[in-house]
């Protein structure tokens, strides 16, 4: 994917950035038409606020990036900081337009009781960015990521890109960005003057109804007014300097005599509403510009007219597709060999492609001529078959030339045998034994390759690792397609004539014709249906001739050079329609993830999709065989993940109940870390049921003395993996879904084998099979698990986020699940003790409960989940790995995410 962003400002390189985050294969080059320091994002700062409501969604994605910015790098590259600060105003409208805006995205958003100088004033914190360091960082970034280029050069037009060959060109031009557009002038500059001032004691934002501010830097304190709009001059002047300076200093008289280190004017690009949509740009005549497709590799079935044809049409639109075209005969051998065809319409559906064809034929006609077999023709059709003439009339005569009916004295001297009703007209006639060898030498020019090979299925090539497969078989095209059988032979016999004297063309019921080559003349009939053998006999031979003399007497007297026999593959209606072969989907892992994947694709797709899962364990050797889930999310940011799959499971209990493996249980978490408590009321307790605090009352059922204890309470779903797992197995096996026992090295491995989308669910091996640097970011939390006697156990309960039971539908366990980094296959009898010691601590009743059974399992971890696509040639490659312990809890959401994904790569 090649393209260009004009602009690097902070939009434009924000937008780059985003792009790599989402396609890092995508070849980027962002233009600019001066060096940095010369930009208004080289300005001093920008405080998050937002004026427009309707711009909301962005804002906030932005707001949580800066977030995940300010706690991962340091602010002295980055130049983002965390601000807290007032906006005073005298207007209260103006203030509750800011709340409604963004009061539930910033941080502390209140209402001062006290303003201060203003009627209203209100606090809160948020990021600010300093665009001169911001913007080289995220420079930093898009390089480190992949291929982006950043190039000074001035952009005249939108279209001088698109005739580079750039496949997506984003305008982020700001100021120029209208202009460059070509069909907007509503973009306008509004002019900010700001000084540098030493005031390190200034340590708050301060904004006076949006005109006058301060913001706190890095290293001294911006000082500015931002509101000077259609002002396009950089001079500061001294009115600016007193003006800003007056209305600060009624604002803040502590700045009185700071010092000012420098200053600084920009242009802000501005518009009434920001212009963000897809448009197809126009040439100079308004045309749209074709655009610059992926290099498919295609596979035509047929050397033939058709064949060759096709091929041509889509090299001369996009000459980078690569043809290779099929035939299972030396053409001399074929139909399209046959002598001469004449230029007529005989279907009001194929009057378009008519129309297309004859004006083809005529700018071919006056570049090559007869070269290429190509002649300009007039003649004559006569017929007793009132409806056969208009149907001609209908479908040919604003298309050919000439076209004219006939008087009967023109029809007594033109034919031997006049019949009721006759014609004239001007068209092209065409000798494919010339004009086939042209299209192919023109289709060779282009890089296409013509092979001797009997094709026997379109399928056939599919499974090759063709993206597209065109039937253009002829009479075998039924038999290549599989599913028609309405094709037949219209058997044809010609004589080629030595007549040079002959110049017109003679038609009679279009059944018997005679039609002038360059030196000789093509005579015959092309009606006898249904015939599939070729030899011509004698009585085909008396047959014709004897048409062909009662059609043009004189023609007795001329000798006859070579006959010809061919056939037609005819059809009721030409076939002419897309059919989507069945994608090809390869699933690499057959845990919780894997399956619910695929089920998911299934759900979505049905039987039009071949899916393969592949696994290298049987599913008892797995993590997700795992006796247990509790349905909880760890982290926030994985919530609408979680929240699909709540949904999922409530509609499997409710419908289909305990067979999946899943049931509704109640319980409780207990801790004395009252703030995980609180994330986890953060993270689903609108997705749960009954998600309380436990009441000091309430927490007196657990033996503790600990005097700090707290807990929550709330129902969700827990699921089995040894009976969830196979309940959707068998399901998808139902859909004709393939599992083979195969240890898959690398996502590449499957893409090589022809599968078009390769979903990597493979757990603990996904980085390794990603095999692009990941697997260092995966790691094992191990997990034991002990089934125990304990009938009565009817809730979960959980202490400290380590040591927990569950109750199953038949059983209860009892466990841990934080050992990061541990693989050790077998349980020692320190840590069966240790978890017996907390659990018993606990509840005491569980002191003589017997242990039945052990369970170790690896929890994939990675921070965060991987859940990405990325394009490989046409093909997908599609990560959904890391979900650490909440395999089961995620599973549905993402797999629900993942076929998001796969529509937006097959659309």
């Amino acid at each position: 994917m090649k393209i260009a962003i004009v602009g690097q400002g902070v939009i434009g390189i924000s937008t780059a950035l985003a792009i790599l985050k989402k396609f890092p294969k995508a070849a980027i080059t962002v233009f600019g038409d001066r060096s940095f320091d010369k930009t208004t994002s080289f300005g001093p700062a920008g405080l998050f606020r937002l004026d427009k409501y309707e711009n909301k969604a962005w804002a906030k994605a932005t707001f949580d990036y800066l977030a995940e910015i300010e706690k991962e790098f340091p602010g002295s590259e980055t130049g983002v900081k965390l601000l807290s600060g007032h906006i005073q105003s005298n207007e209260k409208y103006n203030l509750e337009t800011q709340e409604k805006n963004y009061g539930d995205i910033v941080y502390n958003f209140r209402w001062l009781s006290d303003p201060g100088p203003s009627k209203y004033c209100i606090h809160y914190t948020a990021y600010a960015s300093e665009g001169r360091l911001y913007v080289p960082w995220l420079r930093k970034q898009c390089e480190k990521i992949g291929s982006c280029e950043f190039v000074t050069r001035k952009i005249d037009s939108l279209q001088s890109l698109a005739s580079e060959g750039f496949e997506i060109v984003i305008n982020c031009a700001g100021l120029d960005a209208g202009k460059l557009a070509g069909d907007d002038n509503s973009v306008f500059p509004v002019r900010g003057v700001a000084f540098y001032v030493d005031a390190p004691w200034h340590k708050h934002f301060n904004y006076r109804d949006f005109g006058t501010f301060t913001i706190p830097m890095s290293d001294c304190v911006l000082v500015g007014s931002l509101k000077q709009p259609n002002r396009s001059d950089l001079d500061i002047t001294d009115l600016d300097r007193d003006d800003i300076w007056k209305r600060y200093l009624e604002l803040h008289p502590s700045l009185k005599g700071a010092k000012v280190l420098a200053e600084w004017s920009g242009l802000r690009p501005d518009r009434p509403s920001i212009r963000i949509e897809k448009s197809s740009m126009k040439d100079k005549n308004g045309k749209n510009f074709l655009k610059k497709v992926m290099a498919l590799n295609i596979a035509i079935i047929g050397q033939g007219v058709s064949g060759t044809s096709t091929a041509l049409a889509i090299l001369e639109i996009h000459p980078s597709m690569k043809i290779t075209l099929f035939a299972d005969r030396p053409f001399n051998d074929t139909c399209s060999y046959g002598p001469g065809g004449h230029f007529e319409v005989m279907e009001a559906e194929h009057k378009k492609w008519g129309l297309i064809s004859f004006e083809r034929f005529a700018k071919l006609e006056k570049e090559f001529g007869s070269k290429i077999g190509v002649k300009y023709v007039s003649g004559f059709v006569q017929s007793d078959n009132a409806t056969f003439m208009e149907k001609m009339e209908d479908f040919n005569a604003d298309i050919v030339h000439n076209y004219r009916k006939m008087n009967s004295r023109e029809m007594k001297h033109i034919f031997a045998e006049p019949l009721k009703y006759g014609i004239h007209y001007s068209t092209y006639s065409t000798q494919g034994r010339l004009y086939v060898p042209w299209l192919k030498s023109e289709c060779e020019k282009y890089g296409a390759k013509f092979i001797r090979r009997e094709i026997y299925s379109i399928e056939e090539l599919a499974d090759e690792g063709f993206d597209i497969v065109i039937n253009c078989a002829g009479l075998h095209g039924g038999l290549v397609a599989k599913d028609d059988n309405e094709m037949s032979p219209l058997r044809g016999i010609a004589f080629e004539i030595d007549a040079p004297g002959f110049k017109h063309f003679s038609f009679s019921e279009l059944e018997t014709f005679v039609i002038p080559l360059d030196n000789t003349v093509l005579a015959g009939t092309v009606r006898q249906p249904g015939r599939y053998d070729r030899t011509i006999t004698e009585e085909d031979r008396r047959e014709v001739l004897h048409r062909i003399y009662k059609l043009h007497p004189t023609l007795k007297s001329h000798k006859i050079l070579q006959e010809w026999c061919g056939l037609r593959p005819c059809r009721d209606s030409v076939r002419l329609e897309r059919q989507s072969r069945k994608r090809r989907i390869a699933i690499i892992g057959a845990g919780v993830i894997g399956i619910s994947t695929t089920l998911a694709i299934v759900e979505e797709y049905g039987m039009d999709v071949e899916i393969t899962v592949f696994s290298d364990l049987p599913f008892e050797k797995t993590t997700s065989w795992g006796p247990a889930g509790l349905h909880r999310i760890d982290n926030g940011m994985y919530r609408k993940w979680g929240n699909l799959t709540f949904q999922r499971y409530s509609n499997l209990f409710r419908d289909i109940g305990g067979t999946t493996g899943i049931q509704k249980l109640s319980g409780n978490i207990v801790s004395e870390d009252i703030e995980k408590l609180k994330l986890q009321e953060r993270n689903y307790a609108d997705i749960v049921y009954d998600f309380h605090f436990l009441s000091p009352r309430e927490l007196l059922q657990f033996n503790s003395e600990r005097t700090n204890l707290s807990g929550i309470h709330f129902t969700a779903f827990t699921t089995e993996g040894r009976k969830y797992v196979p309940w959707m197995t068998e399901r998808l096996k139902g859909f004709g879904v393939q599992f083979v026992q195969r240890h898959v090295l690398n996502v590449l491995e499957l893409i090589n084998e022809g599968f078009d989308v390769v979903v990597n669910c493979a757990g603990l091996r996904g980085g390794e099979v990603a095999n692009d640097g990941d697997a260092k970011n995966v790691y094992p939390i191990r997990g034991v698990l002990f089934q125990v006697d304990a009938p009565w156990q009817k809730q979960f309960l959980y202490e400290d986020f380590t040591t927990f039971t569950i109750p199953t539908i038949e059983s209860v366990y009892m466990g841990t699940v934080k050992e990061i980094n541990g693989m050790s296959t077998q349980v020692s009898p320190e840590e069966r003790e240790n978890v017996r010691h907390k659990y018993i601590k606990l509840q005491p009743a569980f002191r003589n409960v017997s242990i039945i059974s052990e369970w170790v399992g690896f929890r994939p971890m990675r921070d965060p989940i991987r859940l990405e696509a990325i394009p490989f040639n046409n093909d997908l490659i599609i990560h959904n790995y890391g979900h650490g312990g909440n395999g089961f809890t995620l599973s549905w959401g993402c797999a629900l995410e993942v076929v998001d994904l796969i529509k937006s790569h097959f659309n």
